[in-house]
């Protein structure tokens, strides 16, 4: 391995990275408390563009920045106690990132099974 390899694996911590793994176990700071009040904040960390929301309870919610739909920002979302909703198609992630209503799909679609976003705890 090269210096410039070894250099890659130690500084590079994007997601599948050895070091960026290794990041994910550990607290970060990504804003203040009172910068998340009513509409999701947009954070990049290790790498990634990340939305930060509070639901109208409190809780604070970290997820992947992009509706895996049609790729519209999900810091345009709309927020809702069990989750948040995008903007551009109005399909919904709960808590642990899963679909959890896709409103334009027929009631009986299976889609919103098999579709789901990165979440990470937040506090």
């Amino acid at each position: 391995m090269t210096a410039h390899d070894r250099y890659a694996v130690l500084t590079h911590v994007g997601p599948g990275t050895p070091t960026g793994k290794y990041m994910r176990h550990f607290w970060h700071p990504v804003a203040a408390s009172v910068e998340v009040r009513d509409d999701p904040v947009r954070v990049k960390l290790l790498g990634e563009e990340l939305v930060l929301y509070r639901t109208p309870s409190g809780k604070l919610r970290l997820v992947q920045e992009r509706c895996p739909h049609r790729g519209a920002s999900l810091s345009c979302g709309m927020i809702e106690e069990d989750g948040i909703r995008c903007s551009y198609h109005g399909w919904k992630f709960d808590a642990a990132g899963q679909c959890v209503d896709t409103p334009a799909e027929r009631a009986d679609s299976k889609l919103k099974d098999r579709v789901r976003i990165a979440t990470y705890e937040a506090q």
